[in-house]
């Protein structure tokens, strides 16, 4: 069973006692939903998602907004999602390790910008 546990500070909180690689119930996604709108952020600890269903989670808060720009090849299984990581293997970084190292705001041309 879900359940939130607020973090105590400005914004945030902790989601526990469901498994984000199956889908989501409706009564589940509107508790997240609740949560996010409540508190901001939300993290989920100990999940084990494969790219797959990562992107299933992720679209049943919108539609993604669009294949990732570092380098990523568009023929790819999952071209939308990009990895944020300055882990190295093979004295090369696995990912993007400085994206959104700045303020930003992504895709503010478009009719509804992200958020």
């Amino acid at each position: 069973m879900l359940t939130i546990e607020p973090t105590g500070a400005v914004l945030g909180a902790t989601g526990r006692g469901i498994d984000l690689a199956r889908p989501l119930s409706d009564r589940s996604l509107g508790q997240i939903l609740l949560a996010l709108g409540r508190y901001g952020v939300l993290r989920f600890p100990d999940q084990h998602l494969d790219l797959g269903e990562l992107k299933r989670f992720s679209e049943q808060f919108g539609k993604i907004q669009g294949p990732a720009t570092r380098g990523r090849d568009p023929a790819q299984e999952y071209p939308e999602i990009d990895i944020l990581s300055n882990l190295k293997q093979d004295g090369r970084y696995i990912g993007s390790p400085d994206a959104g190292q700045d303020w930003h705001t992504d895709m503010t041309y478009r009719e509804v910008p992200g958020h």
